[in-house]
């Protein structure tokens, strides 16, 4: 769009900026909203098919304001996928790909008598709902989902104001 001063006629120039501001608001707004359905879409995707031996509480939503969006996972199970419960491993410094480092070892959220954890243990351990499992790695649903937005970023506002640009 381009917008022409004329001196002598202010208030068209201000018309122009403020039809333009108009449209520059819509864009950001499309722009956003397509963010958000992008990673919520993302999110529920991912937390359908993570690897998880409990029941699964999850709802995904998702709230666009003018300027920004939000994607919120929730649900008891929502840590559990997302960070990983612990594997079973014979030397539980060798924290296998997939698993966020912390200062808990693998299995040990779930504190054992000794107050190791259960990350030795062969026969796995139970989660309070009382289902067996030998542990399961971060799916990092939401992160990845974070990360397909930031790939489409660009492209998403590109299409929306009609970008030629790189």
């Amino acid at each position: 769009m381009e917008i022409t001063i004329d001196p002598f006629n202010i208030d068209k120039a201000i018309k122009e900026f403020e039809e333009y501001r108009a449209k520059v608001d819509k864009g950001i707004t499309e722009s956003v909203k397509q963010a958000v359905e992008i990673g919520k879409a993302e999110a529920q995707t991912r937390f359908t098919i993570a690897e998880y031996d409990g029941p699964r509480d999850v709802k995904v939503t998702s709230k666009v304001n003018k300027r920004s969006g939000r994607v919120t996972a929730s649900g008891e199970s929502v840590l559990f996928i997302e960070f990983g419960t612990g594997l079973e491993a014979e030397n539980p410094r060798d924290i296998p790909e997939g698993f966020y480092k912390t200062a808990y070892l693998p299995g040990s959220w779930s504190e054992g008598p000794e107050g190791k954890g259960h990350w030795d243990d062969p026969g796995g351990w139970y989660y309070g709902h009382g289902r067996k499992t030998k542990g399961n790695k971060a799916n990092k649903c939401m992160y990845d989902a974070y990360k397909e937005v930031e790939r489409n970023i660009r492209k998403i506002v590109k299409e929306v104001f009609k970008c030629s640009q790189t």
